[in-house]
């Protein structure tokens, strides 16, 4: 159950706060663990599923491409509109 507080705080206070580009690089690598646990743990028993990507029981690409994505985020950082350029502390 506490990992449940884990998820829900990750997908709803991370989003926004990366949405907004506030400790973006902090949110996003927690995001992006928390990907590579839904891939290796949900979905790497059922092997690659081409198509489509979202549905039941499908394969690791699809959450493969989410951590993808968080990963260049976290390389990338905000941006130059995220709060956190415009507070001057980006981490």
């Amino acid at each position: 159950m506490p990992l449940a507080y884990v998820v829900f705080f990750l997908e709803t206070v991370g989003a926004l706060c990366i949405m907004f580009g506030l400790f973006t690089r902090v949110f996003a690598a927690a995001i992006g663990i928390q990907f590579l646990l839904i891939i290796f743990n949900a979905h790497w028993g059922t092997g690659f599923k081409d198509f489509p990507w979202n549905r039941q029981g499908g394969g690791w690409e699809y959450p493969a491409f989410w951590a993808l994505i968080i990963t260049a985020i976290v390389l990338r950082g905000g941006g130059p509109y995220s709060l956190d350029r415009k507070l001057g502390r980006e981490l």
